[in-house]
């Protein structure tokens, strides 16, 4: 899965745009337009957003928050 995509997939779990950004308490998407744009969430919003995962208990699938922060898998699967 490419990481543009896996953006996009997280922010339809939330529901658009505009409920992503209020789940992590943005007061507008701008934000979250640029990490669609860019196709990556920076590693620095990744508690938050875990945060906001957890309070709308939405289940992301491993594949997919790995990809949409660029962690490499490789080292997670070495690790394991």
């Amino acid at each position: 899965m490419s990481q543009q995509n896996a953006v996009r997939e997280i922010v339809a779990m939330f529901g658009g745009l505009k409920r992503t950004a209020s789940a992590l308490g943005h007061k507008n998407h701008s934000t979250i337009y640029g990490w669609v744009r860019s196709g990556r969430i920076p590693q620095w919003r990744e508690p938050e957003l875990q945060g906001a995962i957890s309070r709308h208990q939405l289940e992301i699938p491993k594949e997919t928050y790995c990809a949409a922060f660029g962690h490499d898998r490789r080292n997670e699967s070495e690790a394991a």
